[in-house]
């Protein structure tokens, strides 16, 4: 599972991959794209990459990967612009719902990280935080800062 935390400037994420209830290893999360956004992905990890492949491509709705929108397996993204103050958050069809807010997490962690920034902790101490209290979430923290 996944916590995944934008504070504003830092995206964090955690690094634990699972299947059927297993450590399968550690996996990244958050990327930089070529066109200067950070992207963070959650839901399985081979839903994940097929649209981590639509976002670094020239985003086509027609081209809008089956895996994304499945009811069985899924794949969320929430994508940060430069300068935008804005949250894209991508899921079950191409169109992007705009998120206006200083911090925002998606995972299953998501809550207790939200829970963490609204004390004032940043994203990497949120997901830190969240690895400590929801059991499906671990390993090591990857972090990408604007």
């Amino acid at each position: 599972m996944t916590v995944i935390a934008w504070d504003g400037k830092t995206l964090a994420a955690d690094r634990l991959a699972t299947s059927g209830g297993y450590i399968k290893g550690g996996a990244t999360k958050i990327f930089r794209l070529d066109r200067g956004s950070l992207v963070g992905l959650s839901g399985g990890y081979d839903c994940c990459m097929a649209l981590f492949d639509w976002l670094c491509g020239p985003r086509n709705p027609a081209d809008w990967p089956a895996a994304a929108q499945s009811s069985v397996e899924w794949a969320r993204a929430m994508e940060i612009w430069p300068g935008t103050g804005s949250v894209l958050f991508h899921e079950r069809h191409p169109h992007a719902l705009i998120i206006k807010m200083s911090y925002y997490a998606i995972g299953a962690g998501a809550e207790c990280a939200v829970g963490a920034m609204a004390m004032g902790a940043s994203a990497k101490q949120a997901v830190e935080i969240a690895i400590q209290f929801i059991n499906c979430c671990g390993g090591d923290v990857d972090t990408l800062t604007l």
